[in-house]
């Protein structure tokens, strides 16, 4: 991970260009994504799509988090990146991530651009990208990392739908979540646990029963992976609260 870091830190100072993830994430097709890239071409339209791409987000993206929220006018896709992501490597993952998702929309909605808006969170680029020229409204410096749509969209029928093609995609993502789940560290296993209830954010034992150990046991796992109870809380919290 710090050679990659080491890297990609190398690459934007010589290359004097450091909006290099506008450029990975537009050459990075629906298919890139794997089982999932599949049913999400395969989706009746684009609602469906986004609910299936938030269900399986975990089986093809690492150390970004996605978050859907729809109301009656508005659609928004937030990425939150893990604490381990900084500079460069952030950088490039949320830049990639944004455009690539953005690109296989345009593949599949054809004039999506003109009413979508890319938030990001860094300063503008040094150098020209064709691709902002594609993106209705394209704005740096913003709180958060996100793509924002007419929820009127949602609706849109997709071309290559395919009820019988998206089954199939959908059994292999379920067959991938299972091995994934099983790999997973006890941290993340917490996080999906861990959600506000009407008596308030469950304790530390609470989860502990639910994973099946005790309580020192889940403190001690949480403690070798650089974790507490406490921290995955307040992430949850705010997250919670942002959403």
């Amino acid at each position: 991970m710090e050679k990659l870091r080491r890297l990609l830190a190398a690459v934007y100072q010589y290359s004097g260009d450091d909006g290099m993830g506008f450029d990975v994430g537009w050459r990075m097709p629906p298919t890139s994504f794997g089982s999932l890239g599949s049913a999400l071409l395969a989706s009746p339209d684009l609602g469906n799509a986004l609910t299936l791409l938030e269900q399986y987000w975990a089986l093809v993206v690492r150390g970004v988090k996605l978050d859907l929220v729809i109301d009656s006018e508005l659609g928004v896709l937030t990425f939150f990146a893990e604490d381990y992501l900084t500079g460069p490597m952030r950088h490039l993952a949320m830049d990639s991530i944004v455009f690539s998702l953005f690109r296989g929309a345009s593949l599949l909605v054809p004039g999506v651009g003109r009413d979508a808006q890319m938030w990001l969170d860094h300063p503008a680029p040094r150098g020209a990208h064709e691709s902002f020229e594609l993106i209705g409204t394209l704005r740096f410096d913003m709180p958060l990392v996100q793509c924002r749509f007419p929820a009127a969209l949602l609706k849109t029928p997709l071309p290559l739908a395919s009820a019988t093609g998206q089954r199939e995609a959908i059994r292999q993502c379920e067959r991938e979540a299972r091995l994934l789940k099983m790999d997973q560290e006890v941290s993340a296993r917490v996080q999906q646990t861990l959600g506000y209830q009407r008596a308030g954010y469950p304790t530390l034992e609470t989860i502990a029963d639910q994973l099946g150990m005790t309580t020192r046991t889940l403190r001690r796992k949480l403690h070798t992976e650089g974790n507490t109870y406490s921290s995955l809380t307040e992430k949850i919290r705010l997250r919670d609260a942002i959403k």
